[in-house]
């Protein structure tokens, strides 16, 4: 069974633990990190392991769970809160799957994490290595046509190394992957929006490719998209 893997976030450790403790119980779930500092969960966002969702407390110093939510959207996120669960209003957070009062009670627990399919983490390609190679997604930074042979695609990783995957159109690729965070830019190119770490011009974001990073043209309906993961990059514009 595929498990589903959680990221957890309080900024109280106590209930951080009593959280783990909680989901430790059941088999189909695995933490896969945990913080209690909103800021330094959202500067490591794209060096994580791939994740099902967020389990995070909402009022928290820095950056609340609400903010956190829509930074990482669409990533599904369970809030946890001292507040009841009536006075939430997390209406305007399309994310997020509900809210349960602290301390968790774990048949409340269970119930909304059966809301959560777990997703894809890797896919496997025909590469140019010669043989079908398997990939974690979340390591994926951008794709481009390849110049020589526009029937091959070039997979860009965050650590700044790149394959080939070997005649597949864009679309096709993009379908394949089946993540929310990799869109397609333009006509020939594509990117993970983890990775993206500045907006170039209006309608150009760089992406971390290593110690590089590269420019890539953004078409309007993917730059919408783009702006609702990372507002924080349009507020000077």
């Amino acid at each position: 069974m595929k498990k589903l893997r959680c990221i957890l976030l309080d900024e109280d450790e106590d209930q951080l633990s009593l959280l783990k403790s909680k989901l430790s119980g059941l088999p189909e779930v695995e933490i896969a990190a945990s913080f209690t500092d909103s800021r330094e969960f959202l500067k490591s966002i794209s060096m994580l392991p791939s994740y099902d969702l967020l389990i995070t407390d909402i009022d928290m110093p820095g950056f609340d769970g609400f903010e956190v939510a829509r930074k990482i959207d669409p990533q599904p996120v369970l809030f946890v809160t001292g507040y009841p669960e009536k006075g939430i209003d997390y209406s305007e957070v399309p994310n997020a799957i509900g809210a349960i009062k602290k301390p968790v009670r774990l048949e409340m627990l269970t119930r909304l994490l059966k809301q959560i399919t777990p997703t894809q983490n890797t896919v496997v390609l025909k590469t140019d290595r010669g043989k079908a190679h398997e990939i974690e997604i979340q390591t994926i930074a951008y794709i481009k046509t390849a110049d020589k042979e526009p029937r091959d695609k070039e997979i860009h990783f965050r650590d700044g190394h790149m394959i080939t995957a070997k005649t597949i159109k864009l679309d096709d690729l993009i379908s394949h992957i089946a993540s929310p965070h990799v869109l397609k830019a333009n006509n020939s190119e594509a990117l993970h929006t983890n990775h993206i770490v500045a907006r170039l011009s209006t309608y150009t974001v760089g992406v971390a490719c290593g110690s590089k990073i590269i420019e890539v043209e953004v078409q309007p309906e993917a730059l919408n998209k783009i702006k609702k993961v990372k507002p924080h990059l349009f507020h000077s514009n």
